[in-house]
């Protein structure tokens, strides 16, 4: 599906692929437009605002989202965009006014999110945010974290560096990166170096293993959407920690020499 069968949903006048518009949108006072773009069978699911899954309840999330923006003098600068089968995927940099008490209070803090927009039959949509949820501010009540649903079909590529990843086996993670390759956490701090390893698998040595289940992919980057979950063998049943997604960008010689995380960590 394509921008312009997007733009079909509805007709208010908002062009580009929906991951792409979605905060600039919210940001310019047009939650209402927004909401007539992802239309009666949309889904939007964010950690901090939570999940809405009808029309009314989509439009009281958007106003939420966009009262949280406009308070506190929020800008979102685009940074990249991916596009693959069946869902798009535009990641940037939130930036805004701290509130609360802490040290942070009245200061510029920014942070990294990705959006999602999954096309699916009927024309129905599912948007979902993947951002650090407790950098908010204080008294911000978090959302509980749903699940990701999908089939887990990702490109070979990705598959072969989840693996590393999920048996925490640093040989094989060293096969797939660049000597060079960057690790952005879900904070937004930049690892490299000999920290890069150590840092990527932190939760899997806790017993922490990422499920995915669908991805975009470009050829250069896969984005890949999937589920944090631990315990399980042996008769155990796996305990949903959150979601999470991973995007790894290849080099010109086909290792991965970008690993950005989004969303929760496990």
């Amino acid at each position: 599906m394509t921008s312009g069968d997007d733009e079909e949903r509805g007709s208010s006048n908002l062009r580009g692929w929906l991951s792409d518009v979605y905060f600039h949108a919210l940001a310019q006072g047009q939650a209402d437009k927004l909401a007539i773009r992802l239309g009666a069978k949309a889904t939007v699911t964010d950690p901090a605002f939570g999940r809405a899954d009808d029309l009314e309840a989509i439009g009281v999330l958007l106003e939420k989202q966009a009262a949280w923006l406009g308070a506190h003098k929020a800008e979102f600068r685009h940074a990249r965009f991916t596009s693959g089968a069946d869902r798009d995927v535009t990641e940037g940099m939130v930036r805004y006014d701290a509130s609360g008490t802490g040290a942070a209070k009245g200061k510029r803090i920014e942070f990294p999110v990705a959006i999602v927009a999954e096309r699916r039959r009927a024309r129905e949509v599912d948007v979902r945010l993947y951002f650090p949820a407790a950098t908010l501010g204080e008294g911000h009540e978090l959302a509980l974290p749903a699940a990701v649903p999908g089939d887990g079909a990702i490109a070979p590529e990705a598959r072969a560096l989840l693996l590393a990843l999920n048996s925490a086996d640093e040989s094989a993670l060293r096969v797939e990166l660049e000597k060079t390759a960057t690790y952005v956490d879900p904070a937004g701090q930049t690892h490299q170096g000999d920290d890069i390893h150590a840092q990527l698998l932190a939760p899997n040595r806790s017993g922490v293993v990422f499920h995915p289940v669908g991805s975009a992919d470009d050829g250069r980057v896969a984005a890949v959407e999937g589920n944090w979950r631990s315990g399980g063998g042996d008769g155990v049943t796996e305990t949903f920690v959150g979601p999470g997604l991973w995007v790894f960008e290849r080099g010109d010689g086909g290792l991965v020499s970008r690993v950005r995380l989004y969303g929760s960590r496990g």
